[in-house]
Formats: C-alpha cells, sequence, structure tokens
C-alpha cells in the first residue's frame, strides 16, 4: 500500500483506472495523432517497474507497476517516434465484407 486516504489503503482497479484515464487524456493532449496501441505501450513503458527487484516486467499482482505520467509524456514527445507495422499481401479467400 503506497498511501492512505482515511483509514483505508489507496490501491486496486478503482483507484488505478481514473488515474491512467487521466494520464491517457494528458497523452492525447500531448500528441493527438496516438492511437489506442500507441496509448497503451506508452503507459506501460512509463509505469515504475516497483518490485522489479524480485519479479521483474509485468506481474500478475501489480501488472506493468505504478503510474509514471512523466515518464509516459516524455516518451510521448520528440524525439521519440512511433513505427506503425503495415500488413501486407495474404489472401482474400473467405473474407467477409468488413
Amino acid at each position: 500500500h503506497y498511501s492512505y486516504f482515511g483509514s483505508r489503503p489507496i490501491e486496486g482497479t478503482s483507484f488505478a483506472a481514473p488515474v491512467v484515464t487521466g494520464l491517457v487524456a494528458l497523452l492525447i493532449a500531448v500528441n493527438p495523432a496516438l492511437e489506442n496501441d500507441d496509448i497503451e505501450q506508452l503507459v506501460r513503458l512509463g509505469a515504475d517497474d516497483v518490485n522489479g527487484a524480485t519479479l521483474p516486467g509485468f506481474d500478475p499482482q501489480i501488472g506493468a507497476g505504478r503510474v509514471n505520467a512523466r515518464r509516459s509524456l516524455d516518451l510521448a514527445r520528440a524525439p521519440y517516434t512511433f513505427q506503425r507495422a503495415v500488413a501486407q499481401g495474404g489472401s482474400s479467400q473467405g473474407a467477409g465484407p468488413y
């Protein structure tokens, strides 16, 4: 538990969701051209791996870690760029009217 509100710990998805939502809004404000995948990666790459010494990387209890808005926002700005893969070729057999 990182901090407390009254006598209850601040934790879980009920607290994390508005924090991440606020970060997403900031990322879009900084770079409106970001796509969903870009935003997801920026949130993950910017996160602090709080238990990295014992269990580095993503884990089921903490996920990607603690939100670090400053790092995510820095990654969304120049000189960093986004490379998008483009699918080419393939077959149209069985393709529906999508």
